[in-house]
């Protein structure tokens, strides 16, 4: 393991089981979606109807090319570690570093999976990076917010080290900007931005269960992979 990460990570852990009433509080920020997801997906509804005035004059279609860019930004940070890079251990599971558990936390947890990169990192800092090409302050909000309130939490809890975040930014923050840079002016992404005035019965449900689906990091549709794979392995 590198300096860097260690370095971080036993700094920040020597705060670890002080406080019951903040190690829980990590915990429970880390856990949350209320205030992770949420937050950030109703910044996407608030900027969708903002007037046409003081920021980007293709707000909806970069809100839209958004959504996409954060859905292609968390299949590529699930991809990436099957494919290229070499699996990690999660710092609350790795016996060299002597890691202290923080109140509320368990070893036993997400510990079959990678911890580089962080999902966390590469969806969020891809709806951070969509909002920065809408208005700057809401995206330097939305980029504030994500680290002290979303990033902060996973490696106080030995989740992820500090190089699986900065990993995870690079994607989403990457695909984000190549979508909303190259694509904002693309004929399909105005026909759908369009289906919010000409079949808005339609656009909005669709537009809902999209944020929803973000807000909760896909939680329930994982869920049902979930499920069906374990029925593919029993039969």
């Amino acid at each position: 393991m590198n300096t860097f990460d260690t370095g971080i990570t036993l700094y920040l852990n020597q705060f670890a089981q002080q406080s019951v009433i903040f190690d829980n509080a990590v915990k429970i920020l880390s856990n949350n979606d209320l205030f992770k997801g949420t937050v950030l997906a109703a910044l996407l509804w608030w900027v969708w109807y903002l007037p046409n005035k003081g920021h980007s004059n293709n707000h909806r279609e970069h809100v839209v090319i958004t959504l996409f860019a954060t859905v292609f930004a968390i299949v590529a940070g699930r991809v990436l570690p099957l494919l290229v890079l070499p699996f990690r251990d999660r710092p609350l599971v790795e016996e060299s570093i002597n890691f202290v558990r923080p109140y509320g936390v368990h070893a036993g947890e997400l510990s079959q999976y990678s911890s580089l990169p962080s999902d966390h990192a590469v969806m969020f800092f891809a709806l951070c990076t969509g909002l920065m090409f809408v208005s700057k302050k809401v995206g330097l909000f939305a980029f504030v917010y994500a680290s002290i309130f979303i990033m902060f939490p996973r490696v106080y809890c030995g989740f992820h080290y500090t190089t699986d975040i900065l990993a995870g930014a690079v994607v989403g923050i990457g695909i984000s900007w190549l979508g909303n840079k190259y694509f904002v002016q693309n004929g399909n992404i105005k026909k759908l931005v369009g289906y919010a005035e000409t079949k808005p019965e339609y656009f909005y449900p669709i537009f809902f269960v999209a944020t929803l689906l973000i807000a909760t990091m896909f939680y329930d549709l994982r869920v049902i992979i979930g499920a069906f794979k374990d029925l593919i392995v029993k039969f």
